[in-house]
């Protein structure tokens, strides 16, 4: 049943790294039918969420279809006939999937320069591959690109030229940076080439491949966050959960339970694809990105988590309904403050000042602090016998608790210094 036999006048025989290759050929109406119903077969039988197109393209200008450019050429110069060849293949895909699921996001991933520019020239998606990949855009007939920007600052084509380059002429759909972390040369600088894509405001970044980035540290990136809008799927957002509630199942491991309820008028998980958990630092913080804990598929209704190692007395969660597009309810539930029995009983053992007081016990120090503000802290061990790195620590209004961790733990004299308000304190095990 292999296309090679079935449908051998489909197939165009190619060479690919001295190797053969066999493509189908996109100047025939029946090979664009082809594969636009197999595709869209799958989106019909299966719960995806995307599509991504990759190889959508024509192998070079070698191209052996002769034959159907003479019956379906009608005039046209071979280059534009095929560029227009994929855009009809594009088109029809994009339509035929959204008649039966609007919600699929169709992509594709060019090659990585459209047209040469000053500072990015070599082989040209336009000219070489045949792919009018800005008239997807434009058209609006793909809701994403990922361009292969699978180079480096230095030398030709530049990454940061070619990324302007997209951003500037996405249409209003989204780019996304295609980074090759299996080049080396790529490798040493995508920290750099992270922060460019973000200062030109692309969508997101997509590594290549899996196995260069699963042991990859990402400093960069701190919080959990959504994907990009696509506001012309959809806009609307889901109502917010309700009824958030919290039970402490096991004082000694801080493990909590939270359980909420659908949002009203609701009787089933029909608009409703995740549920988003923030944590706040009071009950009028606000949530963000920076704030967000954790997001669950709509199936749950509950969480079961542990505090293993709390950093202060009182923790607010709130929480979100977020929809397949990553539309995120307008309101969030109520606020819960989840009190962590241990710390507040600690507290209530030392006479709460203005001042900073060390608590050691066992093998265990903590710091209680009561701040009237936010502070950032640095923490070092004032002991000439005992040597370690400083810790930084945030601070907020109300009452603060920190363990000590590595050598501060040992430690009986601390010293500690407010970056905002510019003061210091010295503790020595329980005094100030």
């Amino acid at each position: 049943n292999h296309l090679l036999k079935k449908h051998p006048g489909w197939i165009v025989k190619n060479r690919s790294d001295g190797r053969p290759a066999y493509w189908l050929d996109p100047g025939l109406p029946e090979v664009r039918n082809h594969l636009v119903l197999l595709i869209t077969e799958l989106v019909r039988k299966y719960d995806l969420n995307g599509v991504q197109l990759d190889f959508i393209r024509y192998p070079n200008g070698e191209f052996n279809d002769e034959g159907s450019y003479s019956v379906y050429g009608a005039g046209k110069s071979r280059d534009d006939w095929r560029r227009e060849n994929l855009t009809l293949l594009v088109d029809s895909l994009y339509k035929n999937i959204k008649r039966v699921n609007p919600f699929v996001k169709v992509g594709a991933t060019p090659i990585g320069i459209y047209k040469n520019i000053p500072g990015a020239e070599g082989m040209e998606g336009f000219n070489d591959v045949f792919q009018d990949s800005r008239l997807w855009l434009e058209k609006g007939i793909v809701d994403y690109l990922v361009p292969q920007i699978y180079w480096a600052f230095e030398g030709n084509p530049k990454f940061d030229k070619l990324v302007e380059d997209w951003t500037k002429n996405s249409y209003g759909r989204n780019v996304v940076i295609g980074l090759a972390l299996y080049k080396p040369e790529v490798m040493k600088v995508y920290l750099k080439s992270i922060e460019t894509s973000r200062e030109f405001k692309a969508s997101g970044i997509a590594f290549f491949r899996y196995s260069n980035t699963r042991d990859l540290p990402v400093p960069i990136f701190p919080h959990k966050t959504f994907p990009a809008d696509m506001n012309w799927i959809d806009a609307s957002s889901p109502s917010q959960p309700q009824d958030l509630a919290f039970q402490i199942i096991d004082e000694k491991q801080n493990k909590i339970k939270l359980n909420w309820s659908l949002p009203p008028g609701i009787s089933k998980y029909n608009d409703i694809e995740y549920f988003a958990i923030y944590n706040l630092e009071n009950e009028e913080d606000m949530p963000g990105s920076d704030k967000l804990l954790k997001i669950l598929p709509a199936e749950r209704n509950q969480l079961t988590f542990s505090i293993k190692y709390p950093e202060k007395i009182n923790y607010y969660l709130t929480m979100s309904s977020v929809d397949e597009l990553w539309n995120e309810s307008p309101s969030y539930s109520n606020t819960v403050m989840i009190t962590i029995p241990s710390l507040k009983r600690l507290s209530n053992e030392i006479t709460l000042t203005k001042n900073p007081v060390m608590i050691k016990r066992a093998d265990e120090s903590k710091l209680i602090i009561y701040s009237v503000f936010e502070d950032e802290l640095e923490i070092d061990c004032n002991e000439s016998n005992l040597d370690g790195e400083s810790v930084k620590e945030k601070i907020f209004p109300g009452i603060n608790v920190i363990a000590l961790p590595g050598v501060l733990n040992k430690c009986n004299t601390i010293k500690i210094s407010y970056k905002n308000s510019q003061k210091n304190a010295i503790l020595r095990n329980g005094l100030k």
